[in-house]
């Protein structure tokens, strides 16, 4: 929309009516008189009427379009980078590799182009893919020239889109080091003479003497490299909490100052970063990660010689529970492992329709090792009549037969996941004979909740309070009305036994506070809160003897 007035005016961008917001998915753009609106992606719940509305002191207008998005009828989607290549400085003589991960449905096609010519796969240059289903792409180059610096730009693509990314290859040539010999050799060497005879019979005096300087150069010439990695940083994923260790090589002589870098920013050797360098491998190891350790770490290796990086990924992944047991009780068939017929495994069999009054489970929990011991089985009948569940005793089954031509089947132990599954399934039957949806109820806090602590300065101090409900309530911290998350300082936990724990780490003066625990599911909400009083550390006044 082009806009002629003066002095200029103020926009204000409206859809359906309602005032739209500058932010990652609407941008207001100005260039010279002509506004627009950029919208970041479309889709359909963007069609609408958008209104351009301006005003200055000599009055207002406005102006309206519709937009109207068409739903794509295919199953697919553009190619994009999960993660781009980067830029790298490099010797010439090392080995080069630029990496990316890529996304598309269908899976797009690579095509990388140095100075605008594409490349060729072959012995200079390497193209490889792994990861899952090959989303990790790299372009390999073995031995680096000085000709391989340049522009290099990796094109993806597949039938719907189009999606490019260019890095920059900068390689330093090789310098020979020049070597002043006049300076080792200011003061006089031992001088041997070297004789032409085989018998080193003593020749004229008149005869010119020669002096072999070979011993005193081997004794003082050094060879100087830079640094090369001979094996470069992987990307790392691990649990929160978990420690996390990069490790590359380093090839240099002298052997290099070692400096690693979060996010460009330089990271300082601490309780929780340790760093070392031993027999050419460089090693950063952390010892809890959470999620604010994620970034891009890089390791530069410097000598008198020359300098050299790389750099690799962390992801650090929430701690997610494993087992769901409202979904083993909310399935039609509740099986764990279907039964074959050699016995292997454990199985719940779920026998029921909803013609029925009566149900039936049928639990194995088979523990053969070798095909030596029984399984046994338990019968759960519940009777939508009477409203009562019936256990049957537990009854022997015969072991698998073994003959030479089949050997014996060999089966895990059932997992704590798989009886939790089992006494989730049980007990439903048990206590819902009609197949009616469990009982819900809001949070509780049981024992009066959270009570004040008082701790020592640089002592640990710790929360706890025991939480019901139903859905099982999840659980919020907060310190002055800002919610915690885990990290170095604060640990949360809410184990099985409905005891939500706040650990807060070699306390400060302050760490002092009121502190709440918010318990919430679909049901309803509760709030229990306390006080950490941290007690400064007495000071040892000086003795004068």
């Amino acid at each position: 929309m082009v806009v002629a007035c003066s002095p200029d005016p103020e926009v204000r961008w409206f859809f359906n009516n309602e005032a739209i917001k500058e932010d990652d998915d609407f941008k207001f753009v100005r260039d010279g008189d002509r506004y627009s609106l950029v919208i970041a992606e479309v889709y359909p719940d963007d069609a609408g009427v958008y209104t351009c509305k301006i005003s200055n002191a000599a009055g207002a207008d406005e102006c309206s379009a519709k937009v109207f998005v068409q739903e794509n009828d295919f199953d697919g989607c553009p190619p994009k980078f999960l993660q781009k290549p980067r830029s790298i400085n490099i010797d010439e003589g090392s080995s080069v590799t630029l990496s990316c991960k890529i996304d598309g449905e269908p899976l797009p096609t690579i095509t990388w182009i140095k100075d605008g010519r594409p490349i060729e796969p072959g012995r200079r240059f390497k193209m490889e893919s792994s990861g899952i289903s090959g989303t990790t792409r790299s372009l390999n180059i073995p031995t680096v020239l000085s000709t391989d610096a340049g522009s290099y730009t990796c094109v993806l693509q597949n039938e719907f889109g189009t999606e490019q990314c260019s890095v920059s290859v900068v390689v330093k040539p090789l310098e020979e080091e020049q070597t002043d010999f006049r300076s080792l050799l200011k003061s006089r060497p031992r001088l041997q003479n070297i004789s032409n005879s085989p018998n080193n019979i003593s020749s004229d005096r008149s005869e010119v003497d020669q002096v072999d300087f070979r011993h005193v150069l081997t004794r003082h010439v050094q060879t100087k490299k830079r640094p090369v990695f001979t094996r470069p940083l992987t990307d790392l994923e691990v649990m929160e909490g978990e420690p996390a260790c990069f490790e590359c090589h380093v090839d240099a002589s002298p052997p290099p100052i070692i400096t690693w870098t979060l996010n460009k920013k330089e990271i300082k050797e601490s309780k929780y970063f340790q760093m070392s360098y031993t027999d050419n491998v460089a090693k950063l190891l952390i010892a809890e990660a959470f999620p604010e350790d994620e970034g891009d770490y890089t390791c530069t290796a410097t000598n008198d010689v020359g300098q050299v990086s790389c750099s690799a990924d962390l992801t650090v992944q929430d701690d997610e529970s494993n087992l769901s047991v409202e979904k083993a009780v909310c399935e039609e068939e509740a099986v764990i492992r279907a039964p074959s017929s050699d016995g292997t495994r454990s199985v719940i069999e779920h026998d029921s329709t909803k013609d029925k009054v009566a149900t039936t489970f049928n639990v194995r929990l088979s523990k053969v090792i070798n095909g030596t011991e029984p399984s046994t089985a338990v019968q759960l009948n519940t009777n939508t009549n009477n409203n009562k569940a019936v256990v049957s005793a537990p009854v022997e089954l015969s072991p698998p037969v073994v003959s030479p031509e089949k050997p014996a089947p060999v089966v895990e132990p059932v997992s704590k996941s798989e009886l939790a599954a089992v006494n989730a399934v049980m007990d439903h039957a048990a206590q819902n004979g009609d197949r009616s949806p469990p009982a819900s109820e809001p949070p509780a806090f049981l024992e009066g909740g959270l009570r004040d602590v008082t701790v020592l300065e640089d002592n640990s101090a710790m929360l706890k309070c025991q939480v019901v409900g139903e859905p099982e309530p999840d659980i919020h911290w907060y310190k002055n009305d800002v919610e915690l998350k885990n990290d170095r300082k604060y640990k949360l936990s809410f184990p099985d036994d409905d005891v939500a724990v706040l650990i807060v780490k070699l306390a400060t003066l302050d760490d002092a506070g009121t502190y709440t625990c918010k318990a919430v599911n679909s049901c309803g909400s509760a709030e229990s809160s306390a006080k950490i009083i941290v007690e400064a550390k007495q000071k040892m006044k000086p003795v004068v003897s």
